[in-house]
């Protein structure tokens, strides 16, 4: 995922403090959020980090859902369980903060 500004990050997401100190010196730098698509699933009882998406396109692909969403311009893409049931519209997705990982220009950090 690419995104213009970490404040997205900042208020759509809650990392633990150590990471969010390194954000805070971002404030004017591109910056991107990876996460393997794995470790995005559709929010249960999760009440942090849980945002609000389109639902794109779900493809079953044997094993498992590939699930496409988009908030804005953003593309999220999702592997969930085939037995799991996706909402046709929209979609809370959870993206747990502990697997995330920030680059700015392309380095991790």
């Amino acid at each position: 995922m690419v995104l213009d500004t970490p404040s997205f990050l900042e208020t759509a997401l809650i990392f633990p403090v150590s990471i969010n100190a390194d954000l805070s010196k971002l404030k004017d730098k591109k910056i991107k959020l990876g996460i393997r698509s794995e470790f995005i699933k559709i929010a249960k009882d999760q009440k942090e980090n849980v945002i609000s998406a389109n639902v794109e396109k779900v493809e079953d692909l044997g094993n498992y859902k590939l699930l496409t969403a988009k908030i804005g311009s953003l593309t999220i893409k999702s592997k969930i369980n085939r037995e799991t049931e996706v909402p046709s519209d929209s979609v809370k997705l959870h993206i747990p903060a502990e697997r995330c990982c920030v680059y700015e220009n392309e380095k991790l950090i």
